[in-house]
């Protein structure tokens, strides 16, 4: 649109349902459920009302990427993960990675976090932060990752494919 509004089209429809300027200004979204959440490049994040494009939480974040799965938001940064509250922006936890890793947050599924840093491969209970599990997988290049209930599949830049037991 010219205004540099984000507009929300009905599906049934096609007209808009609801549009929003102040988004125009956020640098990533997700929608997951009944929400919006965005990144901000001001180092907020927000969730915002997926059926009327309304701001319901904001909060300061400074966070490089996330996840959204089981009620959580998910955020990587600098500093490690943290989990909020999907409906209220709610901290819930906290993990703070060890001096010079840079965690990145791979993989959401359930109550599994999947987080590599520097080639260590740690698994967090979502409910929690709780490390269940931390390996030396000496590979630090990993572009993608998928997780089920026994197995996570790791892909390197270099389209190298590598499953392993999630249980350690």
């Amino acid at each position: 649109q010219e205004s540099g509004a984000v507009v929300c089209l009905d599906m049934a429809t096609g007209q808009p349902a609801w549009e929003n300027t102040e988004l125009r200004r956020r640098w990533t979204a997700i929608v997951y459920g009944p929400e919006i959440y965005v990144l901000g490049v001001d180092g907020t994040l927000a969730g915002y009302d997926e059926h009327t494009g309304a701001l319901r939480w904001q909060r300061e974040a400074p966070v490089d990427s996330m996840l959204a799965d089981g009620g959580r938001v998910v955020c990587a940064s600098r500093d490690g993960l943290a989990a909020y509250r999907a409906r209220t922006g709610e901290e819930l936890w906290t993990f703070r990675a060890p001096p010079g890793e840079d965690p990145a947050i791979l993989a959401l599924q359930g109550n599994v976090i999947v987080a590599i840093s520097g080639g260590i491969l740690r698994r967090l209970d979502a409910a929690t932060g709780r490390v269940v599990l931390s390996q030396d997988i000496g590979i630090d290049d990993i572009q993608a990752v998928a997780c089920e209930e026994s197995r996570i599949h790791l892909r390197t830049v270099n389209q190298c494919y590598v499953t392993l037991d999630s249980n350690g």
